[in-house]
């Protein structure tokens, strides 16, 4: 299947030598979740090739959360152009079908409530563990975040995201997407038109933090074959950042 990826990019030059949007907006596919026997399920809208339908319970598909700090209207703590964003996906275990459960992108005009809009969607979505971009003033709300944890009683796992030095890694991570979105593999649900926005826009729109962070995630949790690869060697960080004390 990663031959209809690249033998598209070979038949659209513009797109190859980006000119227009690098991504096809009718690679994604979509989802929606129903509640079946009690439990919440993520419903892929495409058929499988035998006229059903492939569901996956969401309580068994281990999620993680990416963080990006950059839209507060302290001119010392904006990114210019740039967007608080929070994204939430998973990857079923045996299977290429990756998720996006949560997307959202905006301003606030103080960290903390771009903090509690992190604590609620970690509510909702319970992600094994959360990762925050360490760039600029990144580190400042890493702090608050952890912070805010403990004078909450919450657990919330975080970590930071690795400090990379190489030229264009963020757009190296985006277009790590484009072979398995070509080959339909990204699910997402019609309601999230910021992330949509961007990744036809991609590269030429004004904003792509929510994919930046969805070529995180891709990047560090969802695999070819099982989700589950990457958790072992995430482990010991994990670990590292909660309190021995208080365990959070």
């Amino acid at each position: 299947k990663s031959l209809i990826f690249w033998s598209q990019q070979m038949n659209n030059p513009s797109r190859a030598t980006g000119g227009f949007n690098k991504f096809d907006i009718e690679w994604l596919k979509y989802y929606y979740i129903d509640i079946i026997d009690g439990y919440k399920w993520a419903v892929c809208k495409d058929k499988e090739s035998d006229g059903t339908y492939e569901k996956f319970r969401l309580k068994d598909i281990p999620m993680y959360g990416m963080i990006d700090p950059g839209g507060f209207s302290e001119i010392k703590l904006m990114k210019s152009g740039s967007r608080n964003a929070l994204l939430i996906g998973g990857q079923p275990k045996e299977t290429k079908k990756k998720f996006i459960f949560y997307a959202w992108a905006g301003k606030f005009g103080k960290p903390s409530e771009f903090i509690d809009r992190i604590f609620e969607a970690h509510e909702k979505w319970s992600p094994l563990q959360w990762r925050i971009d360490p760039c600029g003033q990144q580190g400042y709300i890493y702090g608050d975040i952890k912070e805010a944890r403990i004078e909450r009683g919450e657990h919330l796992p975080i970590s930071q995201l690795p400090y990379e030095t190489k030229k264009d890694v963020k757009d190296d991570d985006i277009q790590a997407c484009m072979n398995p979105m070509a080959n339909g593999f990204i699910y997402i649900q019609e309601s999230m038109k910021d992330l949509i926005g961007e990744i036809k826009q991609y590269p030429q729109g004004l904003t792509k933090d929510l994919v930046d962070m969805m070529g995180k995630l891709n990047k560090f949790y969802w695999s070819r074959n099982e989700s589950t690869l990457r958790k072992r060697s995430e482990r010991p960080q994990h670990s590292y950042e909660v309190s021995r004390i208080t365990g959070y």
